[in-house]
């Protein structure tokens, strides 16, 4: 068995080069029996802001419904021709939306697929959350789906700010459907950032913000005003707090989840991968208590339940909270919005920036010979 690669020395982390034992450290891997108990997952997620839960799901099980999703990429254009679908390569074209999030009509089809079903909603997730809630948990209806095209990271946000107008014991679980090494771009959270008392002013004002309805335009992420993204730049997150670290894991596993609170603050080490270039995979998935409110945006599933994806419910629940949208106010820009939350900081000036690249990035086409940072 060939021995592992060393660990790299830097990782791309949005626009900065993070060094590796300084301010980006590898996950603790949540111990054996931690899952046991609701006092002590609680414990952990309250401390660290994360639990990294190795090998819960079945490796097969998750690989069987890797290979349903790539089918469905290569089905649509997304893969390089000729090449088995397993392998992820881009094909010479751009793919639909340009990568980062499938096509709904892609969605659609894997929100019904067994395979995918098995992973996302499956015993072990509802399991452990049935122990975390002390009763039975929910899923949210929607999941998901992430494309990671070389070059694309997703910007620094907490999921509060999407979903924050329901219950307020809504985790987060990200599930890679691959083995994601670090230059395909996993995820990275910023630790204590639910807890710490140095992001304290970051979650009552930004992290308690609804990115609909708050008319603030971030300047940064998709076209719409407003993308929920905090930055891009995770140095002006550590200027928060110097003795902060970010923290992804050098290799994730088929199998593999992480869990994290909504006032984590997280995003995407960047895919680098360009000889060949290879998408990332992942899925990311809402759970609650079955008792508590919910967001109206969107709709949940109890564990077992097996009622079809509706996505003229998912459409309707959307319009009808966008149309509640305070339009009469007038829109601000990200960075004034800072200053008035008093959360206006240089980044910290001694970390390197990452290789200059267009925003949105362009995926990089197999064949073309320049480097992949002058290429997007």
């Amino acid at each position: 068995m060939p021995s592992p690669p060393p660990p790299p020395q830097e990782v791309e982390v949005g626009t900065r080069l993070l060094e590796v034992g300084r301010h980006l450290q590898w996950m603790e891997e949540t111990a054996d029996g931690t899952t046991d108990s609701a006092t002590a997952m609680h414990e952990l997620l309250d401390r660290q802001g994360y639990m990294l839960l190795r090998k819960l799901i079945p490796r097969e099980a998750v690989l069987a419904g890797c290979r349903c999703i790539a089918e469905t990429l290569a089905a649509n254009g997304w893969l390089a021709p000729d090449r088995d679908p397993e392998l992820l390569e881009l094909g010479e074209a751009p793919p639909p939306n340009g990568g980062f999030m499938l096509q709904a009509s892609e969605q659609d089809v894997l929100m019904d697929a067994q395979s995918v079903r098995r992973v996302l909603a499956g015993p072990e997730l509802n399991g452990l959350f049935g122990v975390l809630f002390g009763e039975d948990p929910a899923t949210f209806a929607f999941k998901w789906f992430r494309a990671m095209c070389p070059g694309q990271s997703s910007g620094f946000h907490v999921d509060n700010v999407y979903m924050g107008k329901g219950s307020t014991r809504v985790y987060s679980v990200w599930v890679p459907w691959h083995d994601v090494d670090i230059d395909r771009g996993g995820l990275v959270v910023l630790e204590q950032s639910n807890s710490h008392v140095a992001y304290a002013r970051l979650r009552e004002t930004y992290g308690s913000h609804d990115y609909q309805h708050s008319r603030i335009d971030t300047g940064v992420g998709n076209t719409v005003a407003n993308s929920g993204w905090y930055t891009r730049d995770p140095a002006e997150l550590l200027a928060l707090h110097p003795e902060g670290c970010w923290r992804t894991a050098q290799h994730y596993e088929a199998g593999d989840v992480v869990i994290f609170p909504m006032q984590t603050m997280h995003g995407t080490v960047a895919n680098t991968t360009c000889t060949p270039a290879l998408l990332r995979l992942s899925c990311d998935i809402r759970f609650q208590p079955l008792s508590d409110a919910v967001d109206p945006r969107y709709g949940i599933m109890g564990s077992g339940d097996d009622t079809p994806w509706d996505r003229a419910d998912f459409a309707r629940r959307g319009a009808a909270f966008a149309a509640a949208a305070p339009l009469h106010v007038p829109m601000k820009s990200l960075a004034d919005a800072k200053r008035e939350w008093g959360l206006e900081r240089e980044p910290l000036a001694s970390i390197r920036q990452a290789p200059a690249r267009a925003w949105p990035p362009v995926p990089w086409r197999a064949g073309n010979e320049s480097a992949p940072s002058a290429a997007l």
